[in-house]
């Protein structure tokens, strides 16, 4: 539930960038070609961050996923805020910030949190994508009423919501080591280490 409510804040955060960067970058004072262009460049890299992630993950087993998550999160929040300041230069690098870190996390998300519970994939999944769905349909609608007003405005509050997003996940990353009897602070135990044990250690141990 902790990270289902982590999921719908960087959700309400990040789907919005989607709809409305063009527009904000107009508004910002760039013309309607380069906005375009500068649009469809931050996809591509969020595309490549989103493929990169995972390949970072397949070679880093022993790396906490949620903790990765909720840095992106929160480099997300910085390119929110970059977006705020209405600046061109920074407008551009809140845009490659928002696109490549801020919205290049759900792959990752959705990636931890089956690794995690593979004896419930399908209802876990469920819970965390209704989180997810709920975040994208009206992060959007919170956006717009706020941008009506003023484009650094909601900007910021989808800064606020992908920080928050960021203290979410982390607070559910600490109730997730808890509930198995292993150290807050410590990582994973490694695939390799999992797949082939020589002696268990005393967190394993722990965590049977």
């Amino acid at each position: 539930m902790v990270l289902t409510l982590g999921g719908f804040l960087g959700s309400a955060a990040a789907t919005p960038t989607g709809v409305f960067l063009v527009d904000s970058a107009v508004a910002a004072g760039i013309g309607a070609g380069p906005a375009g262009l500068l649009f469809a460049g931050c996809s591509v890299l969020g595309l490549v961050s989103r493929v990169g992630l995972g390949w970072w993950a397949d070679r880093h087993p022993g790396r906490s996923a949620y903790l990765s998550i909720a840095n992106l999160l929160t480099l997300g929040s910085l390119g929110y805020a970059l977006l705020a300041t209405g600046a061109v230069p920074a407008f551009v690098a809140g845009g490659v910030l928002a696109y490549g870190a801020g919205w290049a996390w759900t792959g990752l998300f959705h990636f931890a949190v089956i690794r995690d519970n593979r004896g419930a994939a399908a209802s876990v999944t469920g819970s965390v994508q209704t989180g997810l769905s709920l975040g994208a349909a009206s992060g959007p609608l919170l956006f717009g009423l706020v941008a009506q007003a003023s484009y650094p405005a909601a900007w910021l509050v989808s800064a606020a919501l992908s920080l928050a997003g960021a203290v979410t996940v982390r607070a559910a990353r600490r109730v997730v080591r808890r509930s198995r009897g292993l150290p807050v602070g410590g990582r994973w135990p490694s695939l390799r280490a999992r797949t082939h044990p020589t002696a268990p250690s005393p967190e394993e141990e722990m965590h049977r």
